[in-house]
């Protein structure tokens, strides 16, 4: 009896430590579920972060791409009217320089003209005074000749006629050369 009660105390010793395992069997599965769930959810919600992350991301670069294609048009229109604008300066510049050299060109013109005139005027000047000179000098000397020739000739007859007609020739002569020298 001792016996049957050693192998029922033995029989419920080992039933409770079954039982025992069994709990703990339990609890380590239910614990593993648990940590299993715990995990799957952590990386569920870290997915859900990446894909937040990653959306966040996609939506500042688009972003970004519209503000650089804006900033790129507007950096096209800043050199287009940077380029207008220096059109227009080298324009108005071009026109005054343009404006000024013809007015130096017209005085300088209207100056050279002046100057021309003015040595025009004085060969013109030189020459009449040269020229009368030379009128005079000739006439001196066609009345020295016809003198000279009267002088010769008095009391020839038919002389009269040959000294005028010698002083025609003279002058033709005498034209003929300030022909030839002009």
């Amino acid at each position: 009896m001792q016996e049957a009660s050693r192998v029922a105390r033995n029989r419920e010793f080992e039933e409770e430590e079954r039982r025992n395992v069994q709990l703990v069997e339990e609890f380590i599965a239910r614990e593993n579920a648990a940590a299993e769930a715990k995990r799957t959810e952590e990386e569920k919600v870290r997915r859900l972060e990446e894909e937040a992350r990653r959306a966040s991301l996609r939506d500042q670069f688009q972003d970004l791409a519209v503000e650089l294609e804006d900033l790129h048009v507007y950096q096209r229109i800043q050199i287009q009217s940077r380029q207008q604008y220096e059109a227009k300066v080298l324009d108005k510049q071009f026109s005054a320089q343009l404006t000024s050299l013809k007015s130096t060109q017209s005085a300088e013109s209207a100056k050279l003209d002046s100057e021309t005139s003015a040595k025009l005027q004085e060969l013109e000047t030189q020459f009449m005074a040269e020229y009368t000179s030379r009128v005079i000098e000739e006439n001196r000397a066609e009345a020295e000749l016809i003198m000279e020739l009267q002088e010769r000739s008095q009391g020839q007859k038919g002389m009269e006629y040959t000294i005028r007609k010698s002083r025609g020739e003279l002058r033709r002569e005498q034209e003929d050369k300030h022909q030839r020298n002009e």
